[in-house]
């Protein structure tokens, strides 16, 4: 078996019967509309998914206990509606062959350090309010420096800080699109 799709059910951890035979040859894992809390990989048996999707779960925030580990081969995320709040560099830093990152339609504020992995192709950050409150995004303007493989950037109707716009001039050469739309920046 090559896809998985274990969304939208009460899971709270992957029963282990859904991964033990099919790890070997499984490369895109659905797990979108569970209940889940704490981000942690399956040790050696999941390390050979590709594509992994957790969106629409109800994570709340990225600490010590909400990281990705255990998944070095994991080259897509989906994190879509998942309640986050912030991204740190604990969150996905074992995810090393990661290129695809997916964080829309998430209450992020803040970008921690650099936060994410070196080989990422594209990143999601679209549609990052807070439906209740006035936020906006903050981060570092090294935030995206080190990514020498990023192509595109999405910020599209996420409220950037007003001094965010500093990492405008740090974005990696290789970027080719860039999507600022209704960010507010001035």
């Amino acid at each position: 078996m090559k896809f998985l799709s274990a969304a939208y059910n009460n899971f709270d951890v992957l029963p282990h019967s859904l991964w033990t035979e099919s790890s070997s040859t499984l490369r895109f894992l659905s797990l979108a509309g569970n209940n889940y809390s704490h981000l942690s990989g399956s040790g050696k048996k999941v390390q050979k998914y590709t594509s992994q999707e957790f969106s629409e779960n109800f994570f709340s925030s990225s600490g010590p206990y909400h990281r990705f580990t255990g998944l070095p081969e994991l080259k897509e995320l989906d994190l879509r509606n998942s309640q986050l709040t912030s991204i740190n560099s604990d969150l996905l830093w074992d995810l090393i062959s990661l290129e695809y990152l997916y964080l829309s339609n998430n209450f992020i504020t803040v970008l921690i350090g650099n936060p994410f992995p070196s080989k990422l192709i594209h990143i999601d950050l679209a549609y990052n309010n807070h439906p209740n409150e006035i936020s906006v995004l903050g981060m570092s303007p090294y935030a995206f420096q080190e990514l020498n493989s990023l192509r595109t950037l999405d910020f599209s109707f996420t409220k950037l800080e007003e001094r965010s716009v500093l990492f405008l001039e740090k974005l990696p050469i290789s970027l080719i699109g860039l999507s600022l739309c209704y960010t507010n920046l001035q």
